[in-house]
């Protein structure tokens, strides 16, 4: 259990470290709209290839998309193969112990509701740069969802946010 918590955070580290995001409305936005996903996004972002990312990955779950503007800020949700009736919190449990053990500084954690499903939001600071992670659970399926930029952009994260949807 520890090792895919491990390589799913070192995946979303790597994938979404990038650079620093403004604080800004989203007034021209994308919408994406597959595997089981929908939500709105910046209109000068587009999706990213999940290729690289999927190899590290693995068997230990699958990235469903990566969307970004390319070098200041990502917005990435990964679908895990966890224990069959695995719990949030077990889930969460797990994952603070590896980001402890990856020696992140822990800025803040909150319970979230996010698609009228309950969640557990966690952000960071690593390597300078600032990085939110929610984990949910929804129809027996554990997601990671991740946003990474210099200045913890939270009203981005927000409204992409706001609008997910998990089918």
């Amino acid at each position: 259990m520890k090792k895919w918590i491990s390589i799913i955070t070192i995946l979303v580290v790597i994938v979404l470290i990038s650079g620093c995001a403004s604080k800004q409305s989203l007034p021209n936005t994308k919408n994406y709209s597959a595997n089981g996903l929908s939500f709105t996004y910046p209109g000068n972002w587009s999706e990213m290839d999940t290729t690289f990312y999927q190899s590290i990955l693995g068997d230990k779950g699958q990235l469903l998309v990566l969307v970004g503007d390319g070098s200041n800020s990502a917005f990435g949700i990964a679908k895990l193969n966890t224990e069959k009736n695995q719990t949030l919190k077990d889930l969460v449990i797990t994952y603070k112990l590896s980001l402890k053990s990856n020696g992140t500084e822990f800025i803040s954690e909150e319970p979230i509701t996010i698609d009228a499903v309950k969640g557990h939001e966690i952000t960071v600071k690593a390597s300078g740069n600032y990085f939110s992670s929610i984990l949910f659970i929804k129809n027996n399926s554990s997601y990671l969802v991740g946003f990474e930029s210099q200045n913890n952009d939270q009203q981005t994260f927000n409204q992409i946010i706001k609008s997910l949807n998990a089918f």
